[in-house]
């Protein structure tokens, strides 16, 4: 009699207990979620390797440019007297120090744009580490005793691992620095990121994919009790005690939404920040668009690789071959170095009162084509000259020739004094 009492109460009190976990519902994340915000907060940190390896290219163009500029001022003060190519090598000179000095500008804009870009990825990657450090912390392990019989332990957890236990390093090794389960092993820092060369054409887009969940629901067993207070807002027991439950909370700047009130089983998938949920947790649907620090992000980079490009394009204009179709890219900044701007607007001047646009514009190319042509004749030599570049030497040549001009000029300016006497 005893012992049938004694089965009779322990199953009254599993029976409670489950009622009482089933109406709390306190679901877990499941470990897809931790793994895309891990991967997102590496690829933030990957920004300071990325922008100093583009700062240290556009440098190395910057310097190309420069060898090219330093070159043509040697080739002008070597044959200043020769007419026909001194007026091409002045153009090239002219040229090569526009292209420079653009290049000045842009490395400097570039420069900064670095800095928000590598502070915009550290400030979203903060956040994304903060989410998963607290979730990831938020478990324990609970033994059940009734009377003189123990139990099979259950895990109490708010992001889950591999089976049924809390989530370890292993499981989301993107976030650390290695999967050693001690604490000072810690997240990946800033500048930590491996990806050394990441070019995207669209960023946001890969963010997207990176925190997109398969099924759309961000919950363990799609809701399967695991006692993880801070996916609940309801009023026994929560971490947030009696505060005001009307609103909800937001984890990572707002990939993460959490609500009370709704009853829904679906649409766990959406707008974090609008103003009402249909389920109690939802996970953000366009997070490179709605979550602001990854929005920011995405502006900083995107405005960091335009700059970039800009700088590519400076700087082919003088180390690419000149072939005319190269030179017709820069053809407007080519004729503003040889014509003065009366003669510019008529170079460049379409006739709108003209019955046929097409055909004027193609005029205007073909102006403009006639401008470039004569500049293709230096592209070996110009080739030539960057393979054989040698910065001392050129130092040496440009200082000879110099020295060679003002004997010159003093040959000169004696031939003409002995012939004021002897006249």
């Amino acid at each position: 009699m005893c012992d049938r009492y004694i089965f009779f109460l322990a199953v009254v009190v599993m029976l409670v207990g489950a009622v009482m976990v089933e109406a709390r519902d306190l679901p877990a994340l499941k470990l897809e979620s931790a793994q895309g915000a891990c991967a997102v907060s590496r690829l933030m940190k990957s920004m300071y390797n990325f922008v100093g390896s583009r700062n240290k290219e556009a440098q190395e163009m910057y310097e190309s440019v420069e060898r090219m500029y330093d070159l043509g001022r040697v080739r002008i003060a070597q044959h200043v007297l020769e007419n026909g190519e001194c007026d091409r090598m002045t153009f090239f000179v002219l040229f090569s120090q526009r292209i420079k000095e653009n290049m000045t500008r842009k490395i400097r804009e570039l420069a900064s744009a670095g800095v928000k870009l590598v502070g915009a990825a550290g400030l979203a990657a903060g956040r994304l580490d903060e989410f998963i450090n607290i979730f990831r912390h938020s478990w324990h392990v609970q033994t059940s005793h009734i009377f003189s019989t123990t139990y099979n332990h259950t895990y109490s957890f708010c992001l889950r691992g591999k089976g049924t236990k809390p989530v370890d390093k292993k499981s989301i090794v993107d976030c650390f620095m290695n999967d050693k389960e001690t604490d000072d092993n810690g997240f990946v820092p800033v500048d930590g990121g491996d990806v050394h060369w990441l070019d995207q054409e669209d960023m946001g887009g890969l963010l997207d994919m990176r925190l997109k969940l398969v099924d759309g629901d961000p919950r363990d067993e799609h809701g399967q009790n695991r006692r993880c207070v801070l996916l609940s807002m309801e009023d026994s027991g929560n971490y947030l005690g009696g505060g005001n439950k009307g609103k909800k909370v937001l984890w990572a700047d707002g990939l993460l939404g959490v609500t009370s009130g709704n009853k829904k089983k679906s649409g766990f998938t959406g707008s974090v920040r609008s103003s009402s949920y249909s389920t109690n947790i939802m996970w953000e649907a366009k997070p490179s668009s709605s979550i602001p620090v990854l929005k920011d992000f995405v502006v900083r980079y995107n405005d960091y690789r335009k700059l970039f490009d800009e700088v590519k394009h400076l700087s082919a204009a003088m180390t690419d071959d000149w072939t005319v179709d190269h030179l017709m890219k820069y053809a407007e900044g080519i004729a503003s170095l040889l014509y003065k701007p009366e003669e510019l607007d008529v170079l460049l001047s379409v006739d709108e009162n003209e019955g046929n646009e097409t055909a004027e514009e193609d005029q205007r190319r073909l102006r403009l084509r006639h401008t470039v042509e004569p500049f293709v004749g230096l592209n070996d030599r110009k080739q030539e000259w960057l393979a054989q570049y040698n910065k001392e030497l050129v130092s040496k040549e440009f200082l000879a020739a110099e020295i060679q001009l003002c004997r010159s000029a003093a040959e000169l300016h004696l031939r003409r004094n002995r012939w004021f006497f002897e006249w």
